[in-house]
């Protein structure tokens, strides 16, 4: 983060084109070269080396910035360290002995070992580290069902229990919805989305790790979570969202739900249909983020307002206009993702009506990419996968990855659309599109001096009460001349209506 905030700082300085620094390793190589940094110095560094990259107008600005590198670096190394400090969790939880939970974000090797800790002292475990091996998780939850404690993840980036967040969490007001869920912007999603459309609050959100419904791992999160909501009484409707589970593995917890004693709304992204398992009573089945919190929303308000979910039939002659301005070869679209589960779900709904989508996540027929870096045809990127983030942090904490990407896409002249999203809420970047609005106003320029249009759609999951303020964020990018959307499901809909012309993909 410090050297991602220095290269912010030093890109923003009159004379520099761009600049990066990064520590050496084989993961940012790469990245620097996609950049047109290439030289020997390069090759040659270390991972505990520290690469500095300038390009500038001129050798005095070099030289200049050269300095400043070296002063704000040293100016970060002084900064006093805020908050008490302790050398293990031992000395941390016997300072602070009521505590019932601990927070890991330690790198994956060395998880289990600080859960195993955790778990002996009766504490229930947020296990957001990524990269921890499947037999230390599941040795992990069985450890945790053992004693009756909620072990969340690995790689579980949102939970919020009893109205405090964890991981990236929003702002959000209490209520009668309890959320679990394999993905931590899924559950952003719904609980956003509940809170914009009928000020519905939640009173649990349980992250599970993405790979809980798997054979392997037989759902012992999912399991715990669910008797967790059970026995809650602020929860009265559930809704469990995850990617598609085993089917043996969903048929189990299906089960489970029905003992459940509340209704539960049930959303396995890429799942057809409902399948044998969910015929059961207080059963309800979603296919997409979208439609699992409108149908929240019904069970609690049976007629609610469900306008909030039409705002597509208002804007598809905006969409339409644009496609008519796009050329005859911009056939492409270019999916820019920091929230891995809406690529998932976009892919899920662009898959067939589009057509010969590439991916860096695996999709049935879905062609893998073969460079990340080097998009193909329509493209939907997940930027905060393992092989982008390796040495670099997640997009959802700083953008400029994304940002650099829509520059870069906007040079081929295939591409008519882009579409991204932006995430917002506790953890995150604390102005995001104040990153992403330069690279869309760059990327704009360069298509518009080849004649080119190029079409931007997004949608921010975020509230207006968030650190960021959602609607400072909106504006932002509308301003822009972002087509903004207020789901994922809309905008890659709107997406699709511009790169196509055809109003509807079914």
């Amino acid at each position: 983060m410090v050297l991602m905030q220095i290269s912010h700082r030093l890109s923003g300085t009159p004379g520099v084109k761009q600049a990066a620094l990064m520590m050496g390793t084989d993961q940012n190589k790469p990245f620097l070269a996609q950049c047109g940094f290439r030289g020997q110095e390069i090759d040659g560094a270390q991972a505990s080396d520290l690469i500095i990259c300038v390009e500038a107008e001129d050798e005095k600005v070099l030289a200049e910035i050269g300095a400043l590198a070296e002063s704000l670096l040293r100016e970060r190394g002084r900064r006093p360290r805020r908050g008490r400090h302790y050398a293990s969790l031992e000395g941390a939880h016997d300072s602070f002995p009521e505590a019932n939970l601990a927070l890991i974000s330690v790198p994956g090797p060395f998880a289990g070992r600080e859960a195993r800790k955790a778990l002996a002292r009766g504490l229930h475990v947020f296990l957001f580290s990524d990269n921890v091996p499947l037999e230390e998780e599941i040795a992990l939850k069985e450890i945790a069902a053992r004693q009756g404690l909620l072990l969340m993840g690995p790689d579980c980036g949102t939970a919020v229990l009893n109205g405090a967040g964890l991981g990236f969490a929003n702002a959000l007001r209490r209520g009668p919805v309890g959320i679990i869920g394999s993905s931590g912007t899924g559950i952003q999603e719904v609980c956003v989305l509940l809170e914009k459309m009928a000020g519905l609050g939640i009173s649990q959100a349980v992250g599970t790790g993405g790979r809980d419904l798997s054979d392997a791992v037989d759902a012992r999160s999912t399991l715990s979570a669910l008797e967790f909501l059970k026995n809650d009484p602020e929860t009265r409707i559930v809704v469990l969202l995850s990617k598609p589970p085993s089917e043996r593995v969903a048929e189990k917890v299906l089960r489970a739900a029905q003992g459940l004693g509340k209704p539960l709304v049930f959303c396995f992204l890429g799942q057809r249909g409902e399948g044998a398992a969910a015929k059961g009573p207080g059963l309800h089945f979603a296919r997409t983020l979208e439609d699992a919190a409108r149908k929240a929303v019904a069970l609690c308000f049976p007629h609610a307002d469900l306008s909030f979910f039409q705002v597509f039939e208002k804007m598809k002659g905006a969409a339409l206009a644009a496609h008519a301005r796009l050329k005859p070869q911009q056939k492409f679209l270019r999916g820019l993702f920091s929230g891995g589960t809406f690529c998932y779900e976009a892919i899920d709904l662009l898959r067939d009506p589009l057509g010969g989508l590439y991916s860096n996540l695996s999709f049935p027929g879905v062609a893998r990419l073969q460079d990340r870096f080097i998009s193909r045809g329509s493209t939907l990127l997940d930027m905060g996968e393992d092989q982008f983030t390796r040495g670099r942090v997640h997009p959802m904490l700083d953008p400029q990855d994304v940002g650099e990407r829509m520059i870069r896409e906007a040079e081929d002249p295939t591409v008519g659309g882009i579409l991204f999203d932006l995430v917002l809420g506790f953890g995150t970047h604390p102005d995001p599109s104040s990153v992403l609005v330069p690279a869309i106003l760059q990327a704009r320029e360069r298509a518009d001096r080849d004649g080119r249009v190029l079409a931007f759609t997004a949608h921010v999951c975020g509230t207006d009460k968030d650190p960021q303020d959602g609607k400072k964020q909106e504006k932002a990018l509308m301003e822009a001349g972002v087509f903004l959307l207020p789901t994922n499901v809309q905008a890659a809909r709107m997406a699709f209506t511009i790169l196509t012309g055809k109003e509807s993909w079914k």
